[in-house]
């Protein structure tokens, strides 16, 4: 599933308007449902919306289960654990997942929030 997942974040990725840095988000939930997000920043930099709090949204909307893995993509070579919005997960999903990381090169890197 997680390799399906990788294709998925690509074809979103391309929807992300970003003017730094660009992140796609899936949550997955119990029952195999997907709720995406992308990066959407203006052009002042200040305002952002988060891919996960896109993905958030879509699935506090539509979700009827639990949270059962997170997957992200980047645009950039880096470790985008630093970058996320870790607290705001925390608070909406509140309980352990597993989280699939992806940076441009397609290099897997899994945790746990």
């Amino acid at each position: 599933m997680v390799v399906l997942m990788l294709d998925e974040l690509k074809n979103i990725l391309e929807n992300a308007i970003s003017y730094s840095y660009k992140v796609a988000c899936i949550i997955e939930d119990e029952d195999s449902n997907i709720y995406k997000g992308v990066t959407i920043q203006n052009a002042c930099l200040r305002d952002m919306i988060s891919s996960e709090q896109g993905a958030i949204a879509n699935y506090l909307i539509n979700s009827k289960t639990k949270v059962k893995n997170i997957y992200f993509l980047t645009d950039k070579d880096f470790d985008i654990y630093k970058y996320l919005r870790i607290d705001f997960i925390k608070e909406v999903i509140n309980y352990k997942v597993n989280v699939y990381f992806y940076d441009k090169n397609y290099n897997l890197k899994k945790g746990e929030v």
